[in-house]
């Protein structure tokens, strides 16, 4: 207020020595500011000016509300944690989705294993076999099965030669033998024996006299140039089957069977590829297993088991192959006939060769070591289980034979106990 009352002196004074003055109104209001003082000389419109200072201190403290603005930043961080935490929770829900694993899980699992489970525990009986070694088993009966085809024309002139070696060995050998023949032709002979020349018997054995003479006749008379359709395992199937006609096979001895071709079973062992000429389809008695089923079930009993090996002269080569069908005939390689060989243990030999004696000694030797091996009537599906055999006896198992090592000794009883698949 000092203030406003000095400068108010001060203008009444200048105000009283000046001249008058006229001013121009460029008020933007339309408003007027009189110049001519009054009577008593005091401004009056001077300090009505002044107050219009008064808003320039004013917009100094205008700007002291402008930090109340930044309040507005709460908003801001409350949109940004409310919104954030609702969409996080929302995809929480989503595992509810591989709860729907559990149902396609279950059908799979349950359904599959059920059918597979089934099959799996094999089918099988329990057999039981039982055999005792007696002397009687040293006893062998002989089946001679010879081709008398045409393509065997020059090796059945050469037949009695190369087996003479053979004969004599049984002649001084301890087995208690006897022979039968027949030949391939399952047509006309059907596995019949023949009558051996110079004799009226189907048998010949250690007790007939000049047995060499005997027997060389005989493979001459049967000769060749008869039926091209050789079948000698069915052969020996028939022979067996029609045992009960004939003398040829004893209960309680070995059987052994010696068979010459020079070719396989039918010709070809049913192999079309190997000819389409001399191609003829297999039946059931022509398969090595025919042989063995119908010797287990003719013979075997559960207290003994015939011991049984099927030799072969045949061809066993394409070297030997080539030298017969030289002679002017095709000849094959005797594959069937070598399997059921390997299948009873018995020996093979080359037909080729000019003494089979060496092949058919190794026969001779099998049979009168008779208990080394056993034939069961399957192949068992699990390891056999043995009593009463004698400790120092190993076993092994070669489809449906076991062979023992060493051979059994007189005297001994032995049970085998094997699973057969039904």
């Amino acid at each position: 207020m000092k203030i406003q009352f000095a400068l108010i002196i001060l203008l009444s004074t200048g105000l009283i020595s000046c001249k008058k003055v006229q001013f121009s109104s460029n008020n933007t209001g339309g408003a007027s500011i009189a110049t001519t003082p009054p009577g008593n000389g005091t401004p009056t419109p001077g300090p009505t000016v002044y107050p219009t200072a008064t808003p320039s201190g004013t917009p100094t403290i205008t700007p002291t509300p402008t930090p109340t603005v930044y309040p507005t930043v709460t908003p801001t961080a409350t949109p940004t944690v409310v919104p954030t935490a609702t969409p996080t929770a929302t995809p929480t829900p989503t595992p509810t989705v591989y709860p729907t694993v559990t149902p396609t899980a279950t059908p799979t699992v349950v359904p599959t294993a059920t059918p597979t489970a089934t099959p799996t525990p094999p089918q099988y009986v329990t057999r039981t076999r039982t055999f005792s070694v007696t002397q009687s088993m040293t006893s062998v009966d002989i089946l001679l099965v010879i081709d008398d085809s045409s393509s065997m024309a020059q090796d059945n002139s050469k037949l009695a030669a190369r087996l003479s070696g053979f004969v004599a060995n049984l002649q001084t050998g301890n087995l208690d033998w006897q022979m039968c023949v027949t030949t391939t032709d399952v047509g006309y002979y059907a596995g019949r024996p023949l009558v051996w020349s110079g004799t009226s018997s189907y048998l010949l054995n250690r007790s007939v006299g000049n047995l060499s003479a005997i027997f060389q006749q005989t493979i001459f008379d049967i000769g060749s140039g008869f039926s091209n359709d050789e079948q000698g395992i069915k052969a020996s199937v028939l022979s067996i089957l029609n045992n009960s006609a004939t003398p040829c096979y004893r209960p309680q001895a070995a059987l052994a069977v010696v068979l010459i071709s020079d070719e396989d079973e039918r010709s070809v062992g049913g192999i079309y590829n190997l000819s389409s000429a001399q191609y003829k389809p297999l039946g059931p008695q022509n398969y090595p297993q025919a042989f063995l089923d119908t010797v287990g079930s003719t013979f075997n009993t559960s207290t003994f088991t015939k011991k049984t090996a099927f030799n072969s002269i045949v061809v066993m080569d394409s070297t030997c192959e080539a030298a017969q069908d030289a002679q002017g005939t095709s000849s094959f390689i005797g594959s069937m006939y070598m399997d059921l060989s390997r299948r009873t243990l018995g020996s093979s030999g080359s037909i080729c060769e000019s003494d089979y004696t060496n092949h058919l000694n190794v026969f001779k030797s099998n049979i009168q070591n008779a208990v080394s091996s056993v034939d069961l009537d399957c192949n068992p599906i699990a390891a056999p289980i043995y009593s009463g055999l004698q400790g120092g006896i190993s076993t092994s198992l070669s489809g449906n034979r076991i062979t023992f090592t060493p051979a059994i000794p007189e005297g001994s009883t032995v049970t085998i106990m094997y699973k057969c698949a039904l």
